[in-house]
């Protein structure tokens, strides 16, 4: 199987939050660019570490981990809301 990218997973949600409102769709472009660089570089360290088991506790609309799923296959993710 082909691994994605951040961006390939940017053009399949259709997610429309409130969450996602205030950030990776906000109309605030510093705010949409804030919110994308964290979550590639939080991506980029855990594809470092085998096997790591993730919790995201407070994982707003559960993009992060959805996200870390299509990237990174076979990790142990989990969301707490």
């Amino acid at each position: 199987m082909e691994k994605k990218t951040y961006a390939d997973y940017l053009k399949t949600t259709a997610n429309t939050t409130n969450y996602a409102k205030m950030t990776y769709s906000s109309g605030n472009v510093l705010r949409r660019f804030s919110h994308h660089v964290r979550f590639q570089k939080s991506i980029s360290m855990i594809s470092l570490v085998k096997g790591i088991r993730l919790l995201d506790f407070g994982c707003g609309d559960g993009r992060f981990l959805n996200m870390l799923n299509l990237i990174n296959h076979g990790g142990g993710y989990f969301n707490w809301i």
